[in-house]
């Protein structure tokens, strides 16, 4: 089982297409996967938000799944999967502090965690260092057949979100 967010994400925008999407839309793929979504607006992997330090350095914040309603609001998702190293989420949370100061409430800011129980960081404990994500979503699974299953959960989620 490969410890990586593309495949995960791959998947994720291919069910979300399939629940949420405008049929006919879904193009690319990988990092460039893109589709309307039915009830208006467009979700992207990939999808990229400026923000900005104290210092007023301008950078990009590229989450995993970007989607973007017509109303303006904006649903930042970022993937973790497997992970064992704390600085990964804390890294993540230091980022969307900067990107919530930037975009308020006009980006709500998802940290979706799918983890295989036994390994890595606990979702009790990432979700600590998570605190200034909206939400975090954190799924477990016991042996890789179950991952489909914990993945369509996430999709529940994101989608009652949209």
């Amino acid at each position: 089982m490969e410890a990586s967010e593309g495949p995960l994400r791959t998947f994720l925008m291919n069910q979300l297409y399939r629940q949420i999407g405008e049929p006919g839309t879904l193009s690319g793929s990988g990092q460039s996967m893109r589709f309307h979504l039915r009830a208006g607006g467009m979700c992207e992997a990939e999808g990229s938000l400026a923000y900005e330090l104290p210092d007023r350095t301008v950078l990009g914040y590229d989450s995993d799944i970007l989607i973007s309603l017509d109303t303006g609001k904006r649903v930042a998702v970022e993937l973790k999967f497997l992970s064992s190293v704390s600085d990964q989420f804390k890294a993540r949370s230091f980022t969307v502090m900067h990107v919530k100061k930037k975009h308020g409430n006009n980006v709500y800011c998802v940290l979706a965690y799918v983890h295989m129980m036994g390994i890595g960081t606990s979702p009790k404990t990432a979700k600590s260092y998570c605190y200034p994500f909206d939400e975090f979503i954190g799924m477990e699974f016991k042996k890789p057949d179950d991952l489909s299953a914990a993945i369509l959960n996430i999709v529940g989620r994101l989608e009652a979100i949209c």
